[in-house]
């Protein structure tokens, strides 16, 4: 993604495809620092060798209404934000009224995470289901989320933290 473009799709029929690619689908390549824009997007079948699956968002990027669903990477199977921020902070990334499904993190590689893996940025009114992670199943935040729901997500049996985790202090 560059920095301060917008890309908007057609709901459910603008569909970005990564079978065979073995590459994430969205990456920013450096924190966006104007307002970026992704919007109305399914995201599906990707493969990355290392961190989000589907997509790795860094700055100030906001994705809105997309699906995510049946991808894998070794630390994060969907989506990955993470920018250079010391700590959690408002310059994060945004990921607001999305579905993530279907989506694994098998590498044994932290923090694996099936769905989301979320460092700085927010999580606002999303869904995360069938997600499957060597040790978190559905999410590993340690910054904002909000009003998510969390279902079916699986982590590998003995692991003993929640399938589902999001620290005290980014509730």
């Amino acid at each position: 993604l560059k920095d301060g473009v917008t890309i908007i799709g057609q709901e459910g029929k603008t569909i970005l495809d990564g079978t065979g690619l073995r590459t994430r689908l969205l990456s920013c390549a450096k924190d966006c620092e104007l307002p970026t824009y992704v919007e109305n997007l399914v995201l599906q079948n990707a493969r990355h060798y290392e961190r989000g699956g589907a997509a790795w968002l860094r700055g100030k990027v906001i994705m809105r209404h997309c699906v995510v669903r049946g991808c894998s990477g070794l630390q994060c199977g969907g989506v990955l934000i993470k920018g250079n921020f010391p700590e959690a902070s408002a310059l994060g990334a945004k990921v607001e009224e999305c579905i993530i499904h279907n989506c694994s993190a098998t590498g044994h590689e932290w923090p694996d995470a099936g769905g989301v893996a979320n460092f700085d940025g927010t999580l606002n009114h999303c869904t995360v289901a069938n997600c499957y992670g060597d040790r978190y199943g559905g999410i590993h935040s340690e910054s904002s989320v909000y009003a998510c729901t969390f279902w079916g997500n699986r982590n590998e049996y003995g692991f003993v933290d929640p399938t589902n985790y999001v620290s005290d202090e980014s509730i």
